[in-house]
């Protein structure tokens, strides 16, 4: 018997909660924990993308490894004193029939069984903020993205063909330098392998990874575990409002500052005023994940028809 779609998603919600809560050090690689993905495929991947509504924000094109621009596409219409944007998709639909690849963000936004797991995750972490999905389809020797490591974890699904990843020794720097990477600034080589369908992966921040399309094409969701815990800078910011509002002696020595500094970051009032930050950055999410969920959810004409 084989596995409903919820079902699929359940299986992928239990690897992606397993995996951030003994993060492994690189990355971790089922290939086959789900089998024929049932949840997305490339006939709603093309549903998505044939949205009259959807505008080149959602749409990231990469042909001959330069980035498409859709602004030429755009076309509007001024409706009761509103400007009404929307796109001529022939300029897509040239794109891929030689050979582009294309990413399309916001798919937990058009999906609601996905912002439901992406929900269920997020409720598992410390604080979260809006964690999301997109859609990356490409066709062989065709790829959106070259080297690169991303600020947050990321989990992997293939959904339908081939792609080739070439995972290398993670740098573990979540904030800075990660624009595309040249193949010095990538590093050594970790492991390299295949994504076929049902195949899954987690892969840390900080990571470097570059990835092929050498099958005929490839077409994977990718989700961005987002981490929003309170971090230095923020926790900085903050403690130095507060010691400056404070009243050190006058020509105090360094040693003095530092320590009255670190009595304000280690006092009972700050780190309990950190933990309610976290509390209140993830309540929000929440509620947002909630609102992400309603997009979909008029129903009342249906006792109209």
């Amino acid at each position: 018997m084989s596995e409903s779609a919820q079902a699929q998603l359940n299986k992928l919600y239990e690897f992606s909660v397993k995996q951030t809560k003994n993060r492994p050090v690189v990355f971790t690689h089922v290939p086959a924990l789900i089998k024929k993905p049932k949840f997305f495929s490339i006939k709603k991947f093309q549903s998505f993308i044939n949205n009259p509504l959807l505008t080149p924000e959602w749409i990231h094109i990469q042909f001959n490894n330069q980035p498409v621009s859709l602004e030429q596409a755009v076309l509007s219409r001024v409706a009761q004193q509103n400007d009404l944007r929307f796109m001529d998709k022939q300029l897509i639909e040239d794109c891929i029939r030689n050979g582009a690849a294309i990413v399309l963000e916001g798919i937990d936004i058009m999906d609601p069984d996905i912002n439901d797991y992406i929900r269920r995750v997020d409720e598992s972490l410390p604080c979260p903020a809006t964690s999301d999905c997109a859609a990356f389809f490409s066709q062989r020797g065709q790829d959106a993205y070259g080297g690169h490591r991303d600020s947050d974890d990321v989990v992997i699904v293939q959904i339908a063909g081939e792609k080739n990843w070439k995972i290398f020794e993670p740098q573990q720097r979540r904030y800075l330098g990660n624009a595309s990477l040249n193949s010095e600034q990538m590093g050594l080589v970790h492991t390299e392998l295949t994504t076929r369908p049902g195949g899954v992966m987690y892969i840390r921040a900080g990571v470097p990874h570059m990835v092929r399309t050498t099958a005929e094409f490839s077409l994977h969701l990718s989700f961005d575990i987002t981490d929003r815990t309170t971090n230095i800078d923020q926790i900085t910011q903050e403690a130095n409002i507060r010691f400056n509002h404070g009243c050190e002696d006058s020509f105090a020595p360094a040693s003095k500052v530092m320590q009255s500094y670190i009595q304000l970051l280690t006092s009972e009032n700050f780190q309990a005023d950190v933990v309610s930050a976290n509390k209140a950055m993830k309540r929000e999410a929440s509620l947002f994940r909630e609102r992400i969920g309603k997009t979909s959810i008029v129903r009342s004409l249906s006792r109209f028809s």
